[in-house]
């Protein structure tokens, strides 16, 4: 379509955000601009996104569009970093990374926990860990004073400058209980990395392109900032704002450092994958819901249109989960009397154990199915595939 062909051939004065609903082909327009900026003779074009499975079905893609493999790097943003910290050695071998907001964040608690057995606080591990991440490391504050004048949006608790200086000093024990026990917060190494790279004036890639920017969160973009030097077609950022699934995180392109304001901000609307009927139901879901375009206006999807028709989805609601299997297997039944493989079916939920009975009831019945994980089938491939959203 022009307006992606428009997108994967130009030149720009810097960085480019392209933005757009599911379907409008913002991945194509991201991978056919990696194919065009590996034609450069210099390119060493890095291409990345947040989650394993989405870099495992770009893999797949990126291989079929014959791109000299010297040219590019294909990396989830985690094994950048890794590469990138080892690289330069920004922490020595043997560091733990503690990951917040998943399993290890339990550990990062029994530190602070440590912190406050030697020191009388009224702050807790929970209210502590938070405001390390959430404010200190967000924000990238390296001194007390640029904590002391830091904003704290979102924050529940107001503080008071004789706080701030208490917790600036647990923190500071904090991080070094972290350093004689050779871990670190993930959060932290995306900093810690960014800062070496700019302080060193090293930029490891001639350009940058990542997909699903909403996924990102500010320190991961920071550290995206660094890898590439400020210039002509340095980040090309495909993504769109209405389709963030981590809700927890905070973004502001220009506190990372990134300036995309302007014409750096491209639309795609026309939608090729959803059809009409799907699209005008999703946009009714958020009708008169506000959402950050991420760099402090407002996301609108005014003037997307859809190319393909289908059924009008429905919506069905049971009084108990016996019920919701029953339809469900129904569903199958008439998808296998107008001969729809179970393979081309699938079950999707927010969570595995919301689909635990339906699963049940296939064993049951010996229907065959599998599990979509990190963009693989563990199961029988030929089955009906189950899901949760996120993957």
């Amino acid at each position: 379509h022009p307006s992606q062909s428009t997108l994967v051939n130009s030149d720009y004065k810097g960085t480019t955000k392209v933005s757009g609903s599911a379907g409008t082909g913002k991945t194509i327009a991201a991978l056919h601009r990696l194919k065009h900026l590996c034609e450069q003779q210099d390119a060493h074009v890095l291409f990345t996104t947040y989650t394993t499975a989405l870099m495992n079905n770009l893999s797949g893609l990126v291989a079929k569009m014959h791109i000299p493999s010297q040219k590019y790097s294909l990396f989830n943003i985690d094994k950048v970093l890794k590469q990138v910290s080892e690289s330069y050695q920004v922490l020595t071998n043997g560091f733990e990374i503690l990951d917040y907001g998943s399993d290890n964040d339990d550990k990062a608690k029994a530190l602070w926990s440590e912190v406050l057995d030697s020191e009388i606080s009224e702050f807790n591990e929970d209210f502590l860990h938070s405001e390390y991440i959430d404010v200190i490391v967000y924000n990238n504050n390296t001194d007390l004073k640029s904590y002391l004048t830091q904003t704290r949006t979102g924050r529940t608790k107001a503080l008071s400058r004789k706080q701030r200086v208490e917790i600036w000093k647990l923190k500071e024990k904090y991080e070094n209980l972290k350093i004689q026990r050779h871990k670190v917060d993930r959060m932290e190494l995306f900093n810690m990395t960014a800062n070496y790279l700019n302080e060193n004036d090293i930029h490891p890639f001639t350009n940058v392109i990542a997909d699903e920017f909403q996924d990102f969160s500010n320190p991961e973009l920071r550290f995206l900032r660094a890898l590439v030097k400020e210039g002509r077609n340095d980040l090309f950022l495909t993504g769109d704002p209405y389709q963030r699934i981590y809700s927890g995180r905070k973004i502001n392109f220009s506190s990372a450092g990134i300036n995309i304001k302007g014409k750096r901000s491209q639309k795609l609307k026309v939608n090729y994958r959803t059809t009409e009927e799907i699209k005008r139901m999703a946009v009714s879901v958020i009708k008169e819901q506000k959402y950050d375009d991420l760099d402090g206006g407002e996301e609108n999807n005014r003037g997307y249109i859809s190319l393909v028709h289908g059924e009008r989805p429905s919506y069905k609601v049971f009084s108990s989960s016996t019920d919701e299997v029953k339809q469900v297997m129904h569903y199958i039944e008439i998808c296998e009397a107008e001969n729809i493989p179970l393979k081309d079916i699938c079950i999707a939920s927010k969570n595995r154990s919301l689909y635990k009975n339906i699963q049940d009831e296939l064993h049951r019945n010996n229907i065959k199915y599998c599990e979509i994980k990190n963009g693989d089938k563990e199961g029988d491939k030929d089955g009906v595939s189950f899901s949760t959203f996120y993957s």
